[in-house]
């Protein structure tokens, strides 16, 4: 049966795409094109087919289709906490997770007033909600999980660039944005204890 509880540490990564976003005509799917995440992620098993953890993922994109004025992309930072059904914590199952997620996004924009041009410098920051759905396969210590993920959120902090200085940026005329990530997870698995199979074989050793 293998043990009830875990720590598992291990990579996550895959590709990624951006939807919504930005107000007016632009959005983040036009300013940016599909992308990578990359991060590291690690948590506890627990009761068998459930897990809670944390993900830190680092995020490039590059340059959409309509990036009049988006130079070189962008990049940044996604830090989620994770709840999850493994669907058969030893073996194979469907795999189902939902969370938190601190998000940042930062990229450089040019503005060209009278003779010259600007190169600013731009972050945002918000909070996005996390649903994915995929498959979650097991052998010995090895935990395998390919899945897609969907983020859904709206930058409502950070700054942005202008030739006379930085200024906050509070959201205000933000639309809610989508991310979805194509992705696999390997995590290796740390047993806490003993296995129930194991245990009573124990108990039964010991009685007289």
């Amino acid at each position: 049966q293998g043990s009830q509880m875990g720590i598992m540490l291990g990579l996550a990564g895959g590709i990624i795409v951006l939807g919504g976003g930005r107000g007016g005509t632009s959005s983040l799917g036009g300013q940016f094109d599909s992308g990578y995440a990359i991060g590291f992620d690690g948590g506890l098993r627990f009761a068998r087919d459930f897990y809670v953890g944390a993900v830190l993922h680092y995020d490039k994109l590059s340059p959409g289709t309509n990036a009049s004025v988006v130079t070189g992309g962008g990049g940044g930072f996604q830090g989620a906490l994770m709840l999850a059904w493994l669907g058969k914590g030893n073996g194979f199952g469907l795999y189902l997770e939902g969370g938190v997620a601190y998000r940042t996004l930062g990229f450089e924009t040019t503005l060209s007033s009278g003779s010259s041009t600007y190169t600013l410098a731009n972050t945002l920051s918000g909070v996005d909600g996390i649903f994915g759905i995929g498959f979650h396969f097991r052998g010995g210590p090895i935990h395998i999980i390919p899945k897609i993920s969907l983020s859904f959120g709206k930058f409502s902090g950070g700054t942005l660039g202008t030739p006379s200085g930085d200024v906050a940026f509070d959201g205000t005329n933000e639309n809610f944005h989508f991310v979805a990530l194509f992705g696999i997870q390997g995590a290796y698995e740390i047993p806490l204890g003993a296995s129930p199979a194991a245990s009573g074989a124990s108990a039964s050793g010991t009685v007289q």
